[in-house]
């Protein structure tokens, strides 16, 4: 079974909150970023700055089925994860829930600049594919420098990365036209 976005619908809440959630709903694999972060030190910006969440909820059943979202440090968003279910996997048959949490993730993101850091080659590979590109370090914080090399020397598999908008749009409503400008 293929998921598409007719299938599902997304509230926005705390991690808390969609910790909850999913417990209330009798699963409890979904846990805390401090709880889940294997390479990133738990007690740092990516595990402790306050996350949105965006929690995705199967129609057919009001169940949670999935969660992505980000923190804030200072000017980034931080990546806080992607969960899904584990009745909503790939490996028990049912497609395209990531790809429906990571276009809510840009849809939401506006144009902030994205930080993450990645566990999971799979994962890395579907940002890229969006347009998640390398980060010059030089840009970063140290904060958030110091823990991405701390990620990598445990292991992380992915480079540090960040969605650079390369094309600039803008659309206008007039008189019931619009106009849409494209700049590359």
């Amino acid at each position: 079974m293929k998921l598409s976005s007719d299938d599902i619908y997304f509230r926005e809440m705390s991690e808390a909150n969609a910790i909850k959630e999913f417990q209330d709903a009798g699963y409890s694999e979904y846990k805390p970023r401090t709880n889940r972060y294997k390479q990133l030190p738990s007690d740092g910006v990516f595990a402790n700055s306050p996350a949105t969440q965006f929690v995705a909820y199967y129609r057919k059943n009001d169940e949670p089925i999935g969660v992505i979202g980000y923190s804030k440090f200072q000017n980034f968003l931080l990546g806080s994860g992607v969960h899904i279910h584990k009745d909503y996997r790939k490996s028990n048959g049912v497609e395209g829930v990531f790809k429906l949490l990571l276009d809510k993730l840009l849809q939401e993101k506006g144009s902030k600049t994205m930080v993450i850091s990645f566990a999971h080659p799979k994962a890395m590979d579907m940002y890229r594919s969006v347009g998640f590109k390398d980060i010059n370090e030089k840009e970063l914080p140290e904060e958030i420098l110091s823990e991405i090399q701390e990620a990598e020397s445990r292991g992380s598999v992915g480079a540090l990365q960040k969605l650079k908008l390369n094309q600039w749009w803008m659309t206008i409503k007039r008189n019931n036209n619009f106009l849409i400008y494209r700049r590359d």
